[in-house]
């Protein structure tokens, strides 16, 4: 912001300010500029303050002279007061300056590193793009490929179908599917039938319920009947039983004397064998005898 303020002073020699002519001016003026910082000439349009000396000459009329020295001390109390508030100003301008510089270089550096990443982005993108096309070539291969392999496995399906239909198993696997798939249906219905408390099926399985009871009491009655007639048979079956084991003993006795008679019998003719051929052998030494004295 440019900001020209041409200040002329027009500072006459008065005897009221109890100084030579000429020598308090120019001290207020050279006190005037220390209150500026150094770079209000850098940053703002400098301010030009133009001071008219007057004429060392003694003028006639000291009065004029009074008034006119009261008037410039006044314009520069003003003076002092605008190149403060300036002063002010321009430092709040530049410390605005130097965050805005700040600003500017942390935005630059954010502007870098966002080229930088841009740039990366960019070559991930070419690159993406590349992996994309070789992908998307690959995967058109692949469904050529697979296209082909689906169309040769559907004729060898076809074919198979073709086969297998002819087959006696297959066609027993038909019907056996077929008779499922008549259970399902079947099912459905009982389940419809079911849901349904007033539904025949439902009086006609109660129906049937009942004679299962009857046939089951029947049957059990008969059971009952029957475990009383084993219960009988038990008691005949073990009198039979002790009357065997009475025999049986008895057997026994009866085999072990008759097995006692026979190993007599044996003995006695083993006994009766041996007496004979003892005889036979003394009857031939007799006879030799009788042969011999002959």
């Amino acid at each position: 912001m440019a900001l020209h303020l041409p200040v002329h002073l027009h500072w006459p020699l008065t005897a009221h300010s109890g100084l030579p002519v000429g020598q308090r001016a120019p001290e207020a003026i050279r006190a005037a500029p220390s209150r500026f910082s150094p770079s209000v000439a850098h940053r703002s349009t400098a301010t030009s303050v133009t001071i008219c000396r007057p004429d060392p000459r003694p003028e006639p009329q000291r009065n004029w002279a009074a008034a006119s020295g009261s008037t410039g001390v006044n314009e520069l109390h003003e003076l002092e007061k605008q190149i403060a508030a300036i002063s002010a100003e321009t430092k709040g301008t530049e410390r605005q300056i130097y965050q805005q510089d700040a600003a500017i270089q942390n935005t630059k550096l954010h502007c870098d590193s966002l080229e930088t990443q841009i740039k990366s982005l960019h070559s991930e993108n070419v690159k993406l793009k590349f992996d994309i096309e070789t992908a998307q070539e690959d995967f058109e291969e692949h469904m050529i490929k697979y296209n082909a392999y689906y169309a040769k496995i559907k004729a060898h399906k076809n074919s198979l179908g073709e086969v297998e239909s002819k087959w006696s198993f297959m066609t027993e696997l038909h019907e056996k599917r077929d008779f499922v798939k008549k259970l399902k249906t079947m099912k459905e219905e009982l389940m419809q039938d079911l849901q349904n408390p007033g539904g025949n099926r439902i009086t006609q399985v109660q129906e049937d319920i009942t004679k299962l009871k009857d046939k089951i009491l029947t049957v059990k009655e008969s059971i009952i009947e029957k475990t009383c007639f084993l219960e009988e048979e038990k008691k005949t079956h073990e009198k039979l039983r002790k009357e065997i084991e009475v025999q049986h003993k008895r057997y026994d006795a009866i085999l072990k004397r008759l097995h006692c008679q026979v190993n007599k019998l044996q003995a006695n003719r083993r006994q009766w064998q041996w007496n004979i051929q003892q005889l036979e052998k003394t009857a031939a030494e007799l006879r030799k005898c009788i042969g011999m004295q002959e």
